[in-house]
C-alpha cells in the first residue's frame, strides 16, 4: 500500500502507526513494500508550466524552489525524483491511499497526483482517499493536524475508492491551472462535484490573481491588511492572515516572502517603525551566512504611503512591484494582466490588445 500525503506531518504519523507492512517476500518480484511519499510542492507559488514532462516540471519546481531560498536544489529535486518514481510504479502497489486536506495547497497536489495517473492508471491497483477538512475531536483546526497512532488507523478504515469522476476532473483542472491563459479557470466554476471542496478551492485560487484597483492577490491584501492598524511583528502578522482564511494555506515562509517582496520593491509599501533597514527572513543558498531570524521575528513593522494608498486601491503594485509573479502556467506582467473583480468574485481578462 502507497499513501500519497500532503506534508511531512501526516507522514511521520502513518509511519508510526503501524500501518506500513512488511512485504512478503515471496511476492517481490510482483509488489513493492508499503511506503509514505509526500508531495510537498508549494504549487500556489511560481511556474507550473503545460506539457513539461514529469522530469521537466520537476527540475523546473525545483529551480524555483531553489531560487527563493526555501530548499537546496539538489535535495528538492532528488525528493520530487522519488515521488514521480513511486507515482509512476503504482502497478507494483495493490492500493494507492491519498491523504489530503482542503485547502489550496492540498487541492493542488491532489489535483496534480491524479491527473498523473489519470490515462495510466493500472487496472490491478485500487485508488482510495482520506479526504479532511476539519476533524470531529478538532473542529476549530483545519486539515489533519499531528494524528496519533490509533487515530491515523481510524481514519485509514473510512478511506473511499476515488470517483471515477474525479479522474476526468483533475484531469480539466489540471489543464486549466497549467494553461498560459486563465479564461479556462471560469469554465470550472461550480462545475467542479467530484473531487470534495475543489470548487472552493478553485475560487480561493482565483483570488491569489491581482485585484482590480490595487494589483495584491488576496494574501498579499491580507499581509498589508495585517499592518494597516499600526506597528506589528512579523509572527503578528502571520497569525492575522492565518486567521483571515477559512481554509489557511499560506506556510509562514511564504508570508516571509511577501513581507520581503514589500519592504525591498522599488517602492516599498512596508518599512521598519524605527527607520532602521530591512532585515530579511530570506536564504541565501549561495552564502555560507544564515539570516538573523531574531532580528527579523524583532522588527516591528508598519505601512509605508504607498502600502496604504495600494491597499486602498489608489495606486497598482503590479506597476511597482518590481519582481515577477506566477500562478500556474500564467506569467503575470506588469500591465494588461488578467484580474480578480472582488465585486464579481471571477477574473477580467485584459483590454483587446493589452
Amino acid at each position: 500500500m502507497l499513501h500519497v500525503v500532503n506534508g511531512d506531518e501526516i507522514s511521520r504519523s502513518i509511519r508510526a502507526s503501524g500501518i506500513l507492512s512488511a512485504l512478503d517476500p515471496a511476492l517481490k518480484d510482483q509488489r513493492d513494500p508499503d511506503d509514505v511519499v509526500a508531495w510537498r510542492d508549494v504549487l500556489y507559488e511560481g511556474p507550473v508550466r503545460a506539457a513539461l514532462s514529469p522530469v521537466n516540471l520537476a527540475h523546473e519546481r525545483s529551480q524555483f524552489i531553489a531560487s527563493q531560498g526555501w530548499e537546496p536544489y539538489i535535495s528538492v529535486r532528488q525528493d520530487f525524483g522519488r515521488r514521480d518514481s513511486l507515482l509512476a510504479s503504482t502497478n507494483r502497489q495493490d492500493e494507492v491511499v491519498f491523504w489530503f486536506e482542503s485547502d489550496l495547497y492540498d487541492l493542488l497536489q491532489l489535483v496534480q497526483a491524479l491527473d498523473r495517473l489519470a490515462v495510466r492508471r493500472p487496472e490491478g491497483t485500487r485508488f482510495s482517499w482520506v479526504l479532511v477538512d476539519r476533524l470531529p475531536e478538532n473542529p476549530s483546526r483545519h486539515g489533519f493536524g499531528s494524528l496519533a497512532p490509533d487515530r491515523v488507523v481510524s481514519l485509514l478504515a473510512t478511506r473511499q475508492p476515488v470517483p471515477g469522476p474525479a479522474w476526468a476532473e483533475a484531469r480539466a483542472v489540471w489543464t486549466a491551472f497549467t494553461a498560459d491563459d486563465p479564461g479556462a479557470l471560469l469554465t470550472l466554476d461550480g462545475a467542479t462535484t467530484a473531487i470534495p471542496w475543489l470548487s472552493d478551492g478553485l475560487r480561493r485560487l482565483l483570488e491569489e490573481y491581482p485585484a482590480v484597483g490595487s494589483g495584491l492577490s488576496r494574501s498579499e491584501h491580507l499581509v498589508l491588511e495585517a499592518m494597516e492598524a499600526g506597528p506589528i511583528g512579523p509572527q503578528a502578522i502571520f497569525d492575522r492572515v492565518h486567521a483571515g482564511e477559512p481554509r489557511p494555506f499560506l506556510g509562514d515562509t511564504q508570508v516571509w516572502d511577501r513581507l520581503d517582496r514589500f519592504a525591498t520593491a522599488p517602492v516599498p509599501l512596508i518599512e521598519r517603525a524605527d527607520g532602521q533597514p530591512w532585515t530579511t527572513a530570506r536564504v541565501d543558498l549561495m552564502s555560507v551566512d544564515e539570516p538573523d531570524m531574531e532580528a527579523f521575528h524583532a522588527q516591528r513593522l508598519q505601512l509605508t504611503a504607498s502600502g496604504r494608498s495600494v491597499l486602498r486601491g489608489e495606486l497598482d503594485w503590479l506597476t511597482i512591484r518590481g519582481t515577477e509573479r506566477w500562478i500556474g502556467g500564467y506569467r503575470i506582467p506588469a500591465a494588461g494582466s488578467w484580474r480578480f473583480d472582488t465585486a464579481t468574485g471571477s477574473l477580467v481578462a485584459p483590454p483587446a490588445g493589452a
